[in-house]
């Protein structure tokens, strides 16, 4: 038989092969519960193994066989398979009955999750108690405690042996059971919990916050500082009359108006819009944050932890207190509120011709949804304003709809779907409009200011809108982005990303 065609035998790991040579020299049963240190392994095996005949010298012999236990021994604390780690650098070889038993724990284990792998009317008790077993290594799994007294291999040895992995066994068939397709285990694993009526809905988004909240995974607990909260709560109402004596400009007199989805709550921007003889004024106010968190004080280090407010489907972490968040911070109708104020004059072609920022106090008439403005003909001309300055930017704009799930009183969900409006879009528009003209005027005055660049899309967002382009029949196929250079940082890559897309190099360094 030719060397091409003799069968491939796999190999034993090493501790085995090991284990096999070291336990055959042991001949009294004693040795078998010794503990045995690098130095007392060499020099037994020196003393009671026929050395096979070889040009090698003793010293060099002896360096080798003290290299090859020393990683047996270093092996066992992480991975104690036929060696067991007993402390202060030594170890214990394991007896051949309790590697047979660990064996039949394998084998059982593997025929368990097997037949948890069918219907649950096919199950008996014993695999109902070990799915049983299962949640709650699940619920231990997600949550960083400790797992429950039973989930291990067997009492001699953890969660691994050999090849056999246990933990990553229970989490294969939760992902088998859910049909789930995540690279990550933990929404399978979340999914039998709540399929099996072991968490509520409610109760996972809690345990899920708290578990990465100690795993340091993020800066948002569920609660606020308390000490912060109660500060907030000190603060006076507004002075309009004292901030415009100490310089603030005041609107008050302008209708400005806030559009928002009908669930809104915290109102950051408003709007108004100004006829007069040959053109117009688009006012756009952004509530004045900045007012009341004093640079490098407490509530701006927790804010800046934060960097925004979180919208989950059962509530609000805020980036602020409930006092500065849903209140002074909000422009609420009929009350006097700080705000940053950008002027835009146009011109009769609806051109900017000149503009202008204010520290403001503003007076804001009516809180409203986007649905109010859609039939209601005083906001025709500001939707006309809107469509005029869409047409000067390049954009594809596939319609997409928005997907807001939300948890009910019941624990039921319920998927809002959020699609784009001559509304929404006419707000966006502006936004990117006034953060244009707040760029030109502090790019004017010299300021410093952060580049602020998005990182890549993700492949599976890239993926999502090839489907959309040919649904579209627009001949594009965007390439999916590479993993990153070895030094390249994100604006490099972003770059790079959107080079391939044009079929050229872009340069962003500005």
């Amino acid at each position: 038989m030719s060397k091409h065609n003799k069968k491939k035998t796999s190999r034993s790991p090493d501790d085995e092969r090991f284990w096999r040579r070291f336990t055959s020299l042991l001949r009294e049963e004693e040795l078998w519960t010794k503990d045995w240190s690098l130095d007392e392994m060499v020099d037994f095996i020196l003393q009671h193994e026929n050395r096979p005949p070889s040009r090698e010298d003793d010293k060099s012999y002896r360096k080798r066989l003290m290299d090859e236990v020393a990683k047996i021994i270093t092996s066992s604390r992480s991975n104690a398979t036929h060696f067991t780690w007993q402390g202060n650098n030594s170890v214990r070889p394991r007896s051949r009955e309790s590697i047979v038993e660990i064996n039949e724990a394998v084998a059982h284990w593997s025929s368990q999750l097997s037949r948890l792998e069918k219907d649950e009317d096919e199950w008996i008790e014993e695999d109902k108690q070990t799915f049983s077993l299962l949640i709650k290594t699940w619920e231990a799994m997600l949550t960083g405690t400790s797992l429950p007294d039973g989930c291990s291999i067997h009492e001699l040895t953890g969660m691994k042996w050999k090849t056999f992995n246990l933990e990553l066994e229970i989490k294969r068939l939760a992902a088998r059971k859910s049909g789930l397709r995540f690279p990550e285990f933990e929404p399978a694993l979340a999914w039998m919990l709540v399929q099996h009526k072991h968490w509520t809905l409610l109760e996972l988004l809690q345990h899920r916050l708290a578990w990465r909240r100690k795993s340091n995974l993020n800066p948002f607990p569920a609660s606020y500082d308390s000490s912060l909260e109660s500060w907030a709560e000190t603060l006076p109402d507004v002075d309009a009359e004292g901030e415009i004596r100490k310089g603030r400009s005041d609107l008050r007199h302008l209708q400005f108006v806030t559009i928002d989805p009908p669930d809104a709550k915290d109102f950051d921007d408003a709007i108004c819009f100004e006829q007069n003889g040959n053109g117009s004024t688009l006012w756009v106010a952004i509530a004045d944050v900045a007012h009341y968190v004093a640079l490098d004080s407490r509530l701006d280090t927790t804010a800046q932890a934060r960097a925004t407010s979180v919208y989950l489907p059962h509530g609000v972490l805020p980036m602020l207190p409930f006092r500065l968040a849903d209140d002074l911070c909000s422009l609420r109708a009929n009350v006097p509120r700080l705000a940053m104020v950008i002027e835009m004059k146009l011109d009769e072609s609806m051109a900017i011709i000149e503009s202008k920022a204010h520290e403001a106090v503003i007076d804001v008439k009516e809180n409203l949804a986007y649905e109010d403005t859609l039939e209601d003909s005083r906001w025709d001309e500001l939707f006309t304003l809107a469509e005029h300055w869409q047409k000067d930017e390049l954009r594809l704009n596939v319609q997409q709809g928005e997907q807001r799930p939300r948890i009910q009183e019941d624990g039921s969900v319920r998927i809002d779907v959020k699609w784009p409006n001559k509304a929404t879009k006419m707000i966006e528009t502006f936004m990117v409009k006034t953060n244009n003209i707040v760029g030109e005027i502090l790019g004017n005055e010299g300021a410093l200011l952060p580049w602020r660049c998005h990182p890549s899309p993700d492949s599976i967002d890239v993926r999502d809108l090839n489907e959309q382009l040919k649904a579209l029949e627009i001949g594009i196929t965007l390439p999916e982005p590479r993993a990153k250079s070895k030094g390249q940082n994100d604006t490099d890559e972003l770059a790079s990303l959107l080079g391939s897309w044009a079929g050229n190099g872009i340069d962003l360094s500005g």
